[in-house]
């Protein structure tokens, strides 16, 4: 059973209807409610509706993940255009003739730039990385110039080199994409890529034609507004950062806490997400880390007639922390924590209504990048060449 912390007055299985049933064009401009597809979002800017957008992807679609994990990845090409901006004053619409699940799923996705259209590196014993091939593979996108390497008659290859730079671990994301010195490889740039199939060297001229999204934080919204006009609109966290965002596995959309982005906004900086809880029994509620690292764990509460502070403590297998009150109706904590679930123990809360979230402050073991000129520390890559290089 689900115990949800943030209020909002909603109304429970409400059927609407009024929404179009037909796709339009890529070129119909959406403007009227006539136009929406049935089960569809939309960001509303400027007088129109502009639909979330996915294509192609490391996973079945039918099988969008409702939880983060960096096998998940999406890829853009050409089609990278299509993904809607929302922009301060824009609206997120949704439009149904069903029965309305009013738990709308969001996961954020990092931006890892443009790259070579290959997901899920594996490392091998050796350091290296290997990628499957398979003809149902969907590890290489078959929409991008990467799709020749299931030319190759393999199941699997290994990726020594990329621009004369050795593939190792200093230059591979967690989602197993390829990254350079910069983070995102040349758009439409040709890298010459060394794949071996068991000794034999294959040398391909592989484009960096492919924008990958990596899974990154998942959280449900449920604070929505019927517009009386067969539409709702979902009202976005005060706290969602700037970033790429899909909802219910049905598109992505690029949200800007702004007026206007550019080639230096971050999109990845990681929100302070105020979420849900599972609660197992009173006072007590189960939480759920992804991804190994320093956080800082934080409380928020209502006042009640009582002057007394609850008392909130974070108990784990390598943790046991008790948060401190920093502010009136705020409690705080750091420390380490590892993947897996932890028990939240509130006290004194019977009375009041919270919010909880996890910040990551630090991630273990992050990933450098290579120094200029080195492969590994057990095998030296080529010195720097300008020419082929991956920057």
């Amino acid at each position: 059973m689900k115990f949800k912390l943030i209020l909002a007055v909603l109304t429970a299985a409400i059927v609407l209807t009024g929404c179009g049933s037909s796709k339009e064009t890529e070129e119909t401009m959406l403007t009227e409610l006539s136009q929406l597809e049935d089960g569809s979002f939309y960001v509303f800017h400027d007088g129109a509706y502009k639909p979330l957008y996915l294509n192609d992807s490391s996973f079945a679609l039918k099988n969008f993940p409702k939880r983060t994990g960096d096998s998940y990845t999406l890829y853009y090409t050409d089609d990278y255009e299509k993904i809607p901006t929302f922009y301060s004053g824009d609206q997120l619409i949704y439009c149904t003739g069903g029965v309305l699940d009013e738990d709308f799923d969001f996961m954020r996705w990092e931006d890892m730039g443009w790259t070579l259209g290959i997901s899920g590196l594996a490392e091998t014993p050796s350091g290296r990385y290997s990628v499957s091939t398979t003809e149902k593979s969907l590890l290489v996108n078959n929409h991008s110039d990467a799709s020749k390497l299931k030319d190759l008659g393999t199941s699997s290859v290994i990726i020594d080199r990329a621009g004369g730079n050795y593939i190792r671990s200093g230059n591979v994301t967690r989602g197993g994409t390829i990254r350079g010195k910069s983070g995102s490889l040349e758009k439409g740039r040709d890298y010459e890529v060394e794949a071996y199939v068991g000794t034999y060297l294959n040398t391909l001229y592989i484009k960096a034609d492919t924008r990958c999204l990596v899974s990154m934080e998942d959280f449900t919204v449920n604070d929505y507004s019927f517009l009386r006009s067969n539409i709702l609109e979902i009202h976005i966290p005060d706290w969602m950062k700037t970033g790429y965002y899909s909802v219910d596995g049905m598109g992505v959309f690029r949200y800007v806490d702004g007026t206007s982005y550019t080639e230096s906004t971050d999109f990845n900086e990681r929100n302070e997400i105020e979420t849900d809880l599972e609660r197992l029994s009173d006072g007590t509620y189960s939480v759920q880390v992804g991804i190994p690292g320093r956080y800082r764990i934080t409380v928020k509460y209502t006042k009640t007639g009582t002057a007394l502070a609850p008392k909130v403590i974070l108990t784990g297998e390598d943790a046991d922390l008790e948060l401190a009150v920093t502010d009136i109706g705020r409690m705080e904590g750091e420390c380490q924590l590892t993947q897996g679930t932890y028990m939240l123990t509130a006290g004194g809360m019977e009375e009041r209504t919270f919010t909880y979230s996890l910040e990551l402050l630090e991630e273990t073991e992050e990933k450098e990048d290579l120094p200029e000129g080195e492969g590994t520390a057990e095998e030296e890559g080529p010195d720097y060449d300008e020419g082929e290089v991956l920057q």
